[in-house]
């Protein structure tokens, strides 16, 4: 019989056996004047503090309520800035019994403004890395300790990646095209083991120092921001790190979902969160069990918990001039919880790119998120897209795969609010999903960066590296060739070389996926079409797939050949579109067409033709 894992019980101190008072941390750690929102709640935690009272001296910052919870040792305090107030620094007076018993400083700052313009759009592609796996820069070692050491002869293990070496490697970015990277996130996960992945969060307002430092994630803002890339964050607020301080001093009993004191894990059905007939139990295990025996359910039903993490998150944006957040496990957490953290977030930035994960295989359910976050990830065509470009046309196969599901964005207030993509962290890896084959992994690139959406590339999908999941994560989340010093092969090298006669096999197929990438990318930074334009796709025919995108008098026609045969198209067919004839430049190949009524397109190959060009 499988034993039931052990799922640590936070601890609420609700009394302390001396009557002495500390601040350990006062968070945010510093705000702005001019926020759209003149109120910022203070949570100050230290021994006693919610049994003292708080005083502010300040110009034009006021103190509008403060709030207690079971807890002995946290404290609330609501500030309101006025538009009087200036950037200043002042102290937070902790008094009992008409006494000052601790204080702390605090900064009021000036806000700067932002790099890079914020939000996502359609003329974006998102380059997906984690820090620990894409690239190493020499750094002073981190005076933190932390119990997980690098070593990467682990598999799970940390292998050393950090924010350095990923700035290191903006060019090449750039180069490929990407105009936004993701990074998982970059908090401190100060977990026992396997905490390369970020998503074991035990400081919210902490980089890791394995990572490196705020000074490197700022700086790693604005190199990027010299290529025109934007940076959008990784936050997780549906749960936390076991080794979190909230586990063993909590700031109240209903700071976590653990089904009173008793945790269970989540059913891990996100579905069950929007099924209209779903049982309250159901609806409650999906939403309130833990996702995992390290990661603690946050509950974001409670006021005190929902307002410290849109706090957070604003301070990252702020602090590191953000374009977008992504989050992480967006259904799992308590719906009025994250829709008010939505709107929060977007009064202070109306233009920030958020983004909520809501991993379902199911248009239906996916669009049931739309209005409580700007953006979704488009797991049902991801899947669609795994599976069309190997498979032989039948019924509801091979192209037609993809016709459906695009056929039923009718579910979507807006489909090209949607993050599209192929592959990512928790996937099967592109390449693999197709089986190894390079012809249709082009194909797929070349449907991914023309349809309708935002698109997304796994870092190393560029350069066809592969990862089978049903190995399991490591093999998915691989070091990218090149990123350490040591690397006895250097893709980054590979698919930037501008000398083609030194690429042979392999790499000359790499530099030809990495080349594909970057004209695609600059198609979508261009075309008003393809960004943002209405999509007219026609029935396929003998695993041929054909749609436009049309925008201000712009028209792009895209012909994916899916078949293992060459094909003719009778321009006849598309006339609503085309005219009677087609002119046009094929933008992958520069071939140039004059008033034709037949185009021949190779056995899985592509066009991405601009009409009237």
């Amino acid at each position: 019989m499988r034993k039931k894992p052990e799922y640590p019980r936070p601890v609420v101190i609700k009394a302390n056996d001396d009557d002495t008072v500390q601040i350990k941390s006062v968070e945010p750690l510093n705000w702005w004047v001019g926020m759209a929102e003149p109120v910022v709640t203070l949570t100050i935690h230290g021994h006693n503090a919610g049994l003292t009272r708080p005083q502010i001296k300040a110009k034009g910052v006021n103190i509008v309520g403060s709030h207690t919870t079971d807890s002995a040792n946290y404290l609330f305090v609501d500030i309101a800035i006025g538009p009087e107030a200036e950037p200043v620094f002042f102290d937070i007076v902790l008094t009992r019994g008409g006494n000052a018993v601790a204080s702390h400083p605090y900064e009021l700052m000036r806000r700067r403004p932002a790099v890079v313009p914020r939000g996502l759009s359609g003329h974006d592609t998102i380059y997906l890395a984690m820090a620990d796996r894409f690239a190493h820069a020499d750094t002073t070692p981190p005076a933190v300790t932390t119990r997980e050491k690098i070593d990467r002869r682990k598999p799970y293990g940390r292998h050393g990646g950090n924010l350095r070496g990923t700035a290191a490697h903006a060019d090449y970015l750039h180069k490929m095209g990407a105009t936004v990277l993701w990074l998982t996130p970059v908090f401190t996960s100060d977990q026992d083991e396997q905490s390369y992945h970020g998503y074991a969060t035990t400081d919210y307002y902490a980089i890791d120092p394995r990572l490196g430092t705020l000074a490197d994630y700022k700086m790693l803002s604005a190199s990027l921001a010299q290529w025109g890339i934007k940076l959008i964050m990784d936050i997780v607020v549906n749960h936390c790190g076991t080794r979190h301080t909230w586990l063993t001093d909590a700031p109240s009993s209903l700071w976590f979902n653990s089904w009173d004191w008793k945790p269970e894990p989540t059913n891990y059905r996100p579905g069950v969160a929007v099924d209209i007939h779903a049982s309250e139990y159901d609806r409650r295990r999906t939403v309130e069990g833990w996702f995992d025996v390290s990661m603690a359910d946050l509950n974001m039903a409670d006021p005190l918990v929902r307002t410290y993490m849109a706090e957070a998150a604003i301070w990252w944006v702020e602090t590191a001039s953000l374009a977008g957040i992504r989050v992480d496990t967006f259904p799992y957490a308590d719906a009025e919880g994250t829709r008010w953290w939505v709107k929060r977030l977007l009064r202070e930035y109306p233009d920030l790119g958020i983004v909520g994960e809501t991993w379902v295989g199911s248009t239906t359910l996916t669009a049931a998120w739309q209005g409580d976050v700007p953006l979704l990830m488009d797991f049902p065509l991801q899947e669609a897209m795994c599976r069309a470009f190997t498979e032989g046309f039948s019924y509801g196969a091979g192209a037609l795969r993809l016709y459906d599901v695009i056929a039923n964005d009718r579910a979507y207030a807006d489909p090209n609010a949607l993050m599209i993509f192929g592959d990512n962290h928790d996937t099967g890896r592109l390449l693999t999903r197709l089986g190894g084959d390079i012809g249709a992994l082009h194909l797929a690139l070349t449907f991914l960066m023309t349809t309708r959406g935002i698109p997304q590339i796994l870092y190393g999908t560029e350069v066809l590296m592969d990862g089978d999941s049903d190995r399991g994560h490591a093999e998915i989340r691989r070091d990218f060739p090149g990123g350490w010093a040591t690397d006895k092969e250097d893709w980054f090298g590979v698919a930037t070389s501008n000398d083609d006669t030194q690429l042979k096999g392999r790499d000359a197929e790499r530099r030809e996926t990495f080349r594909l990438m970057g004209k695609l990318a600059e198609l979508r930074k261009k075309s008003k079409a393809i960004a943002h334009g209405r999509l007219i796709h026609f029935l396929p025919t003998d695993n041929v797939y054909v749609y436009f995108r049309i925008a201000d008098g712009e028209t792009i026609m895209t012909i994916l050949n899916m078949s293992q045969k060459n094909v003719t198209l009778n321009i006849e067919k598309f006339a609503e579109l085309t005219g009677e004839t087609l002119s046009g430049v094929d933008i992958l190949t520069g071939k140039k067409y004059r008033r034709v009524t037949r185009i021949k397109i190779d056995a899985r190959k592509a066009r991405v033709i601009e009409i009237g060009a």
